[in-house]
């Protein structure tokens, strides 16, 4: 999941980084890296804003040759986990219910600011009749 990125150069020397796909996602550098780097942090932190709000993740669009950003694959599996039980209509507590699990061991594993075990959520997904597939592809 690799967002479009847009640069703003600023008088003060520093760089605006704008994630056009996802409102309101922008944060700053002392030069392109950094700011680069601070994105990603600010588009999970958009887009964990958006699952508590019960909006849609917006898709990435067509990078047009523009730099992009990669959502880290933890957060990918969150995101499609939560789209998963959206779709099948049901919460985090009947998920926990199907699991077995503590209802705060599902919140944990949906919110992409907590560290999860990869399997946790490989898990929570099969048990909505999903599955995870992970491509290695060539760095950007």
């Amino acid at each position: 999941m690799r967002y479009p990125v847009e640069f703003v150069p600023e008088d003060n020397g520093t760089v605006t980084i704008y994630v056009p796909d996802i409102p309101g996602c922008h944060t700053f550098g002392e030069d392109r890296p950094q700011a680069l780097a601070r994105a990603i942090d600010a588009a999970e932190g958009m887009l964990a804003a958006r699952i508590a709000d019960g909006e849609d993740i917006p898709p990435p669009s067509d990078p047009a040759g523009r730099s992009t950003i990669a959502i880290p694959a933890i957060s990918v599996a969150k995101l499609g986990l939560n789209k998963a039980m959206r779709d099948a209509g049901i919460g985090g507590a009947e998920l926990a219910k199907q699991l077995g699990w503590d209802a705060s061991q599902v919140a944990r594993v949906l919110d992409l600011n907590e560290g999860s075990k990869f399997e946790q959520v490989e898990i929570a997904l099969q048990a909505l009749g999903k599955q995870i597939e992970i491509q290695i592809l060539d760095a950007a």
